[in-house]
Parts: C-alpha cells; structure tokens; sequence
C-alpha cells in the first residue's frame, strides 16, 4: 500500500517556507517510509521528528554517535540531567530503529582550581556508562596551556593578559573517522548524531552522497543552523522532558563496587 507523508503529518516538523525553496534538497524520508512511496509534503523541505516521521521500520540498523562535549554544554550544563542514561534516551527519540550501538566521544577533563573534584565526577559518569551494554566510549584528550590575549576594549597602546585555558582535542576528528569508517563498512543504515556541530557537515555529506546513509540529528539546542539544515535528513531537538525520564539510577554496580550519583548532580 502507498503511503504518503501530508502537512497533517508534521505537527512537529521543522520546515524551510517557500521563500528558501530550491536552495536545499529535498529531505529523503525516512527508510521505511521511502519503501512504501512516501514523499515529503509538497512546498518545503520537511524535517520529520521522533514519535511523528522518524518512524524507521525496526529492520533499519543504527549507530548513535555522540559529540560528548556538545551534549554537556547544549543541554546538560546548569540542569539536574546530567546523570544521563544514554540507552534510555536514544530508545526514547529513536523507537523504530534498531540501535546497535552507541559511540560516546569525549576527554577527561582535569581539575580546576575553583572545581577540583570535577574529573571524579566525570569518572563515576564514565563507569556508569560502562554499565550499559551497547555504549562504547571513545577518548580525545585534553590540553592545558597559557595564551596571551589583549584586553577588550582595545587601548592604545594595546595592553595583554594571560590566561591558563584547556582546549579538548581529537574528540571531534573521533566521532567523523568513526561516521565515515561505519558507513563505508555498511555497519548502519541511520546514523543518528547527536551535536549541533556545523563541523560535521562534509563527512555527512560523505555519508548520504556516497555511501547513501542516512543522517538524523538529536539536537542538543534549539535552532539548527540553516548550513546544517541542508546536509541532514531529519532533525529532532532534544527536549528536557526526555532529559528527565532518561536519567540512570542513583546506585549503580560494576566490577568494582557501587557507583553513587554525585551530589553535586
């Protein structure tokens, strides 16, 4: 039986409206839906979301990637989230698709002066990650350093400060080697990624153009980029009230003992 995707179906949907039509692609519907004949609604370039058109069929095979830095600061710092169970989460958005694994990309990170105790926090995350059976962890590294920066506003002459600052690497180049390396193996059909990183761009057009996979964004802030609009096939923000129900238990066991919760989280 046909089936097509009509304006009823995109409640939740972003759109790009007619003024912006022809600049971008067409979006490929989902999978299971392209199967059937499905095409998106005519007039706009249609984004479909979790729970509405990202349906998936349950055969299509996913990888989740997912740019830890990016996640923290977009949408876990200053909230009560941050103890995220990442299995609970991809289930929730992603429930049509079968996720085969979850690849987390991150550094550990080193004390601070006025936050010591960070990196342990960190660490019991970490641990507690490693309790979920499809999570992989994946490490960059962090570099610590001094820069000379001049003071703003601008005086003349121009006076400089310097400052001890840490800059994440490697992280990033992790997760699109990984991207790229998945697809040209055929490991995924969906390649789901959760960033609003611009930076990933060209390995996904590497990934729709050349090994025709698709890429879903679970987006950590609000507002995609008009850049990274046109290089995806679908886009879900990531809201705080999946956030909420997707948090781990506040005792975990592994091998080495029980994992608390911080206090701080």
């Amino acid at each position: 039986m046909k089936m097509e995707v009509s304006d009823a179906n995109c409640s939740e949907i972003q759109t790009i409206d007619r003024h912006t039509r022809g600049r971008y692609p067409t979006a490929i519907p989902p999978l299971s839906l392209r199967w059937q004949g499905a095409r998106p609604p005519q007039g706009g370039l249609c984004f479909f979301s979790a729970g509405d058109g990202l349906t998936g069929s349950g055969a299509d095979r996913s990888i989740v990637y997912i740019d830890g830095f990016n996640l923290y600061y977009r949408a876990l710092k200053g909230t009560k989230y941050k103890w995220l169970d990442l299995e609970k989460l991809c289930a929730q958005l992603l429930p049509k698709l079968n996720i085969l694994k979850i690849k987390y990309f991150t550094a550990r990170i080193k004390s601070r002066p006025g936050d010591p105790n960070q990196p342990l926090r960190q660490e019991l995350y970490l641990r507690a990650l490693r309790t979920l059976p499809t999570v992989e962890i994946y490490y960059g590294r962090f570099l610590s350093k001094t820069s000379t920066f001049p003071l703003a506003p601008v005086t003349h002459p121009p006076q400089y400060v310097r400052v001890s600052h840490a800059e994440e690497k490697m992280s990033d180049v992790n997760l699109a080697s990984h991207l790229l390396l998945d697809g040209f193996d055929n490991a995924y059909d969906v390649a789901d990624v959760i960033s609003s990183d611009t930076d990933f761009i060209t390995p996904y057009k590497f990934v729709r153009n050349r090994f025709h996979k698709q890429i879903w964004i679970l987006k950590p802030d609000k507002k995609p980029s008009v850049a990274l609009r046109a290089s995806v096939d679908a886009i879900k923000p990531i809201r705080k009230g999946s956030l909420a129900s997707s948090q781990l238990p506040s005792v975990l066991h592994d091998s080495a003992g029980r994992i608390h919760k911080p206090n701080l989280w």
